[in-house]
């Protein structure tokens, strides 16, 4: 059930679009600021996209999946992996395909470059693990 807080999203129609260029002629100080305006719908629209796609990508890999891709881009040895999950190697060799899968990729490499262009996997996460290697 629909409440009225819920709002459906609809994009701008042309003839409104056209309406504003039309003002941004006649005005040319309001002109100015709306198209800075539109400019900046259009980079925040993008930008949600974006999100969109990175957080869709995410719920793909369960959390240890999630844990183990970011292990691998900190650079992680697997058998220090294995230890941290009490689980043994090869179940961390078949969690690395199946991440890589899953990102509809051929390597675990490949599916860490796919998550860091979608901004799922930060700089600052994988320099954060940067020398871990010895932690619990």
């Amino acid at each position: 059930m629909s409440g009225p807080a819920r709002q459906v999203r609809r994009p701008m129609s042309a003839l409104r679009m056209a309406q504003i260029r039309e003002l941004s002629r006649r005005h040319p100080l309001t002109g100015l600021a709306i198209r800075e305006l539109l400019a900046e719908i259009a980079r925040l629209r993008a930008e949600a996209r974006r999100c969109e796609a990175s957080a869709a990508l995410w719920r793909r890999l369960t959390p240890v999946q999630r844990q183990v891709l970011l292990w691998h881009a900190q650079g992680v040895r697997l058998a220090d992996m294995a230890e941290r999950l009490d689980l043994s190697v090869s179940t961390i060799t078949v969690y690395r395909g199946r991440i890589a899968a899953a990102l509809g990729v051929s390597t675990i490499t490949q599916a860490v470059g796919i998550a860091a262009a979608a901004g799922v996997i930060s700089v600052e996460q994988i320099a954060s693990g940067a020398g871990a290697e010895g932690e619990s």
